[in-house]
């Protein structure tokens, strides 16, 4: 039997479908709204972002997930108005690239 740390595609699918669903979400709420491991919800989050299907906020241990196209931050989030439209800005410069 062969170890490895390549996620399941099923599983990378229902964690994408979760953050698309619910953006701004940590990984251990991505792993208990799913009833799936939390080094499973990790393994599958790394590969997303390897993929550049979700874009990652916050600081090591507190990040929080969000869909590639919906970067756009809510007011009020804890993230000063310059970080805001900076985060918005690169958003749409990310989009132009990968059209």
């Amino acid at each position: 039997m062969t170890m490895t740390n390549k996620p399941d595609e099923t599983v990378k699918s229902q964690v994408a479908d979760f953050i698309k669903n619910n953006p701004g979400h940590r990984a251990s709420e991505i792993a208990k709204g799913l009833g799936i491991k939390s080094s499973t919800a990790g393994t599958a989050l790394s590969a997303l972002f390897k993929e550049h299907r979700i874009e990652v906020q916050g600081r090591p241990g507190h990040y929080r997930y969000y869909a590639a196209s919906s970067m756009s931050m809510p007011s009020g989030f804890g993230v000063s108005a310059g970080m805001k439209l900076f985060n918005d800005c690169l958003a749409k410069v990310r989009a132009c690239q990968y059209q």
